[in-house]
């Protein structure tokens, strides 16, 4: 299931069916399978010669310590036929192929380190190719569509509380694209920034998701993160929240204070650690605008990223917190209110009851009611 987290180890079985509109007629023909469980580390890219024959590129994890093999496979006379090119990707990304003067062409990483553009397939070594022979399993006589088909909200559930009937939303607010270095290696193999979308939404069934790589991305991959969030809302369906993860762990120039998925209600910055005016949690919480933002604590729970938990303070962009508490495996602890300024309440958590609790969540109680929740938050002791 690659929408959530990093992203579950992904194999694509892949089939396809020819198919032959004649005569009012869609002609189906007979599922054939391309790509066998374990072959594929994600969607194959179909292309096609003039004979008609079709081909597909994928990639799989190969003997790099990162990095994807590009593969093309083919139905030959004998059996379907995988090609295997001397091309690798350091992601997992949908690869870069075409047909070009009588051959495949790809772009990738070749072996010496250097980015190349190759011929992995030439079509004179395939063979000839015999389309005509075509014959269909089944026909479907097609009619006229009125309108253009949409996409099917999930049906709500429901809950009663306080008399009143309340939808009950489903979604994940924090996960990674293979933008995220993290999620780059044999254990996950994570997906591109539009497919992680269109998971949460067509296949998870999500109501919503927010995106949340680390801020460490380049400005092109930030762009993408914009596009496909903005792209991927469905009005009345399925929100697509702008994201990011504040990645401030193993830092050697700044106070170590852990990692926090930064939130946006409709767009805004990309605020990295290193960036003035971006180095401590309290700054980059001045630079969120009231109302505008949603920042949640997400610390990895690890010796690898130290956290300095004598500092830890939650701050709410809001002054209408009434409470916040830490609820653990020993009960539940409040935490001291330290006042408000510029919008907001600030709270600190004892780092002794910290150090002892393993994990805990927040749960922040607003003075209408309303109650949030954070994600599991695992201290490393």
């Amino acid at each position: 299931m690659p929408s959530f987290g990093h992203g579950w180890r992904v194999e694509t079985q892949m089939f396809f069916r020819r198919l032959c509109f004649r005569d009012g007629f869609l002609e189906l023909g007979s599922i054939e399978n391309i790509l066998g469980e374990g072959e594929s580390a994600g969607a194959a890219v179909p292309l096609s010669d003039s004979s008609g024959r079709l081909f597909f590129s994928y990639v799989c994890f190969g003997g790099h310590s990162v990095g994807w093999d590009l593969k093309i496979q083919y139905n030959s006379a004998a059996g379907p036929k995988t090609i295997d090119t001397d091309l690798h990707y350091p992601n997992r990304v949908i690869p870069s192929v075409g047909v070009w003067d009588g051959g495949i062409v790809a772009a990738g990483v070749a072996p010496g380190g250097q980015n190349a553009v190759e011929t992995v397939l030439h079509m004179g070594e395939v063979g000839d190719y015999d389309a005509s022979g075509f014959k269909p399993e089944k026909k479907v006589r097609l009619s006229k569509l009125a309108g253009t088909p949409a996409y099917l909200a999930q049906p709500r559930q429901s809950v009663e509380f306080g008399g009143e009937k309340l939808n009950v939303y489903w979604g994940d607010l924090h996960c990674h694209s293979n933008i995220s270095p993290c999620s780059r290696h044999k254990m996950f193999h994570c997906t591109e920034v539009d497919e992680k979308h269109r998971f949460a939404r067509n296949v998870g069934g999500m109501d919503f998701m927010a995106l949340t790589d680390h801020e460490s991305m380049g400005g092109f991959e930030w762009h993408e993160t914009e596009k496909y969030a903005h792209l991927s809302d469905q009005s009345g369906s399925f929100v697509s929240f702008l994201a990011f993860e504040w990645t401030c762990s193993m830092q050697t120039a700044f106070q170590n204070l852990g990692h926090y998925n930064i939130i946006y209600k409709d767009s805004g910055e990309l605020l990295r650690i290193a960036a003035d005016g971006c180095h401590h949690i309290d700054q980059v919480w001045a630079k969120l605008k009231k109302g505008e933002a949603l920042t949640i604590p997400h610390h990895p729970g690890d010796g690898d990223h130290p956290l300095d938990w004598g500092c830890e303070v939650f701050a709410a962009g809001t002054d209408d917190i009434e409470r916040v508490v830490l609820v653990h495996k020993k009960g539940e602890t409040e935490l001291a209110d330290l006042g408000g300024g510029q919008n907001r309440t600030v709270f600190r958590a004892d780092a002794q009851i910290l150090a002892e609790c393993g994990y805990y969540y927040i749960r922040l109680t607003q003075k209408d009611g309303n109650i949030a929740w954070s994600s599991p938050i695992f201290v490393a002791v």
